[in-house]
């Protein structure tokens, strides 16, 4: 399912006529990288290195809290040393952010913080027609048992 509104989507999914290629994703993707080639690699390192700290450290606590309820149990959710890994995933975590720059951390924050409010405000609101989370079909009985 989609996770943009529809005119968004209707424009990144049309294709060129002539080439028959998806023209406006290219222009979206491409311009901010080319932009982004004339930043700072010390900073855009940094910031890509924060944001995915950040990532990693969002799916370990999530990881925690989906092992409680229902999924429990499930054999999909399975992990070996079961809560060790992502504990210390996010012990380190918290050491490696701690060590990065003030500037990465505002901007990977600010990155975040606005993934954040879309999720919030669009998708969240949405869960019948925006970004559906699927288990794949082998693990279904397992997770519905």
């Amino acid at each position: 399912m989609p996770t943009l509104p529809e005119p968004v989507n209707r424009a990144f999914t049309s294709l060129s006529k002539r080439y028959g290629s998806p023209w406006i994703s290219t222009l979206a993707v491409g311009v901010p990288g080319a932009i982004l080639c004339f930043v700072n690699l010390d900073t855009l390192s940094a910031v890509t290195g924060v944001s995915v700290a950040l990532l990693y450290g969002c799916v370990a606590v999530a990881a925690l809290g989906a092992r409680r309820g229902k999924h429990k149990n499930a054999k999909a959710y399975r992990m070996p040393l079961w809560p060790a890994v992502p504990i210390a995933l996010i012990l380190v975590l918290i050491y490696v952010v701690t060590q990065q720059s003030f500037t990465a951390l505002w901007l990977a924050g600010g990155i975040t913080a606005a993934a954040a409010l879309y999720w919030v405000f669009y998708l969240r609101p949405r869960p019948d027609t925006r970004w559906i989370i699927t288990i794949p079909e082998d693990e279904k009985d397992t997770v519905e048992a």
